[in-house]
C-alpha cells in the first residue's frame, strides 16, 4: 500500500482507504473506503463509526498550491494499493 497524507500533491481515488486519527473516544483511529471522487469533493462508506456517524459521509476536496487536502483534521491521510 503506498501511503498519503492529508495534503498530497496526490488526489485521492475511488477505493483508496481513508485513515482517521485516534481520538478520546477511539484510541485506535479509524478508515473508511473512498467511493466516488470529483474536483470538490469525495464520498466515503464506512463501518463502526460511533452512534453519531452515518454509513455514507461526504467531505470538502481542495487543491491549492498543488496539493489536495480533505477538509477534515480528523482526517490524517489515505492509502492505496500499488
Amino acid at each position: 500500500m503506498i501511503q498519503y497524507t492529508n495534503g498530497s500533491i496526490s488526489k485521492p481515488k475511488t477505493n483508496d482507504i481513508l485513515v482517521f486519527k485516534s481520538s478520546w473516544y477511539n484510541s485506535f483511529g479509524h478508515v473508511a473506503i473512498v467511493t466516488e471522487v470529483s474536483n470538490h469533493s469525495i464520498t466515503i462508506i464506512q463501518q463502526n463509526a460511533g452512534s453519531f456517524s452515518n454509513t455514507r459521509v461526504s467531505y470538502n476536496l481542495t487543491h491549492k498550491n498543488n496539493r489536495w487536502e480533505i477538509s477534515d483534521k480528523k482526517i490524517i491521510g489515505w492509502l492505496r494499493k500499488e
